[in-house]
C-alpha cells in the first residue's frame, strides 16, 4: 500500500506547515470529498 504511505508522508508534511495549501490541492484531486471538506475549512 505504497499510495497510503505518500499520502501519509503528505500529512506529515502539511502539519509541519510547510505546503498545506499544495497538500490539501493533492488530496482534493484525490477525492472529491476532501475538496468540499476543504472549502467548508476555507470558509
Amino acid at each position: 500500500i505504497p499510495k497510503n504511505k505518500k499520502s501519509q508522508e503528505r500529512k506529515t508534511v502539511s502539519q509541519k506547515g510547510s505546503s498545506v495549501k499544495e497538500s490539501s490541492v493533492i488530496l482534493a484531486e484525490r477525492s472529491p470529498k476532501a475538496r468540499e471538506n476543504e472549502r467548508n475549512k476555507s470558509r
